[in-house]
């Protein structure tokens, strides 16, 4: 025989209760009920006086954090521990002071105005670079780097003097390019010559007359042994062009081209640009090579060349400038 084990069927055949049973399983649902919500609204209310709490903390935490950052950053913009007090200057060439370069450092950083402006924090080298090159014209490259905790370092590559330039009234170093880097000296004392026009070709307007010449022996010695440019007519100022770029460059060349002629050593050169391209390369033998800028220098040198090879005797002068015919006295 089946028996019906479901759940209707336990219903069915479950015993009956007195009324006194039913009485106290429904208290005690009751009793359980109000257990239950005595229990929820504590823990609601905890939850309510409880996140106030919570919050105020948050708030004291941030306000330190806040007040410490501050601190630190304050302490870190005014302690003179980190205000820049040494400037340390490498550099390639020494024809100028160091001190320059280090005067015009702190000019730029001098003063405040809500930050100190030589705070090592605060300090942008990139700014003192740029300045330093715009004001200082014979560095060809600047680079500033912070040291810490208050020292900056200046790598300064300057641009190489190619030549000595005796102007009108100065005497300089120029570069390559025939830009005046630096002034060196006033010219205060001069020479004044007295030569024949009837012994020698024309060299400046037409004729050789009184000319005034510059010591160049006394520069080299002064001021290092660099080619000597002598160009009375031209006025020098720093960072300027006296003298065209593309002439200055010949200058030089002509200068190179007669050096490189066995056994013989040009002391200076003289042009004046009144004359055009006619070039004066005084050497130590005591004579002059006379050249024509406008023309071709090689083959001027060339020319010169030919001629020592076969040794005749200069006692004043050789002329470059007629193409094949080349005079010399």
């Amino acid at each position: 025989m089946l028996r019906d084990y479901s759940p209707r069927a336990a219903e069915k055949h479950k015993p009956k209760l007195g009324w006194r049973e039913r009485r106290a399983r429904k208290k005690r649902a009751q009793e359980i009920a109000s257990l239950h919500q005595t229990l929820a609204g504590q823990h609601g209310r905890r939850q309510l006086t409880s996140t106030p709490s919570k919050v105020i903390g948050l708030k004291k935490y941030f306000y330190i954090l806040a007040a410490c950052f501050f601190l630190w950053v304050t302490l870190m913009v005014y302690l003179p521990f980190f205000r820049i007090t040494t400037i340390l200057v490498e550099t390639s060439e020494e024809f100028f002071k160091k001190e320059e370069l280090v005067g015009a450092v702190k000019d730029q950083i001098k003063g405040w105005l809500v930050i100190p402006k030589n705070n090592y924090f605060f300090v942008d080298t990139k700014k003192i670079a740029d300045n330093l090159a715009r004001d200082f014209q014979f560095l060809s490259a600047v680079d500033v780097q912070k040291k810490f905790p208050n020292s900056l370092a200046l790598t300064a590559t300057q641009k190489i003097p190619a030549a000595i330039v005796a102007g009108q009234a100065h005497t300089a170093y120029a570069d390559k390019n025939g830009q005046i880097l630096k002034i060196l000296e006033t010219v205060s004392e001069v020479l004044l010559l007295s030569t024949s026009t009837s012994s020698s070709p024309p060299l400046l307007n037409g004729e050789r007359g009184n000319e005034i010449k510059t010591d160049p022996t006394m520069l080299r010695k002064r001021w290092g042994a660099y080619p000597v440019i002598i160009s009375l007519s031209s006025e020098l100022k720093m960072f300027e062009y006296p003298i065209d770029s593309v002439k200055f460059s010949n200058l030089l060349n002509s200068f190179d081209l007669v050096n490189q002629s066995e056994g013989l050593k040009a002391s200076s050169l003289e042009w004046d640009e009144s004359n055009g391209g006619v070039v004066r390369l005084n050497t130590a033998r005591g004579w002059f090579v006379i050249m024509d800028l406008k023309k071709d220098l090689k083959t001027q040198a060339d020319h010169l060349l030919t001629l020592l090879a076969q040794n005749p005797k200069i006692t004043s002068y050789i002329d470059l400038r007629f193409g094949d015919r080349v005079y010399w006295k």
